[in-house]
């Protein structure tokens, strides 16, 4: 699903549900499931726009009326965390303020940086994050092979050749 149709179809609309998603009776019951319904079609936008940027959703952490995910930068191997907060207090917030920032492995929960996006602009701000992280060790690549070849040379003009 596209964050547009997405948008359009829950968008100020109040998600309510009876046990959320964890509830033991949860399949059981024969009602239509809204926060399940939303939740799906939230984790179909995130891994359609991680495949735009070249991203993949590694993991996807259902909670009651919240969820977090975790994506994984294909270039730089990077993590990133994504999560949002429940759903039935805080309208819109699911959309208009993401929390993201970097992990340093996979299961870091404490992370890097908090950042905030909505989820219009979430996409852009993950690449834009990881072309910086990309320039960054490259740099740091470019210094270690500098520091490398200043050594070898170094070491070359101070042979003692007695």
């Amino acid at each position: 699903m596209n964050i547009k149709k997405f948008l359009e179809k829950w968008y100020d609309k109040e998600v309510t549900d009876w046990g959320g998603n964890t509830h033991p009776e949860f399949k059981e019951w024969k009602t239509e499931f809204e926060y399940t319904d939303f939740q799906r079609n939230y984790r179909s936008v995130i891994k359609d726009f991680c495949k735009d940027i070249g991203m993949e959703l590694q993991s996807f952490n259902k909670g009651h009326y919240e969820f977090s995910a975790v994506v994984k930068s294909k270039e730089t191997k990077q993590f990133y965390y994504i999560s949002i907060p429940d759903v039935r207090y805080r309208k819109n917030e699911w959309a208009d303020n993401i929390l993201y920032r970097t992990m340093k492995h996979e299961k870091d929960w404490s992370g890097g940086i908090n950042q905030y996006s909505s989820l219009q602009s979430l996409a852009e701000n993950l690449l834009n994050l990881d072309l910086k992280i990309s320039k960054d060790l490259e740099i740091e690549n470019t210094r270690q092979i500098t520091e490398q070849v200043e050594k070898e040379v170094y070491d070359d003009l101070n042979v003692n050749y007695a």
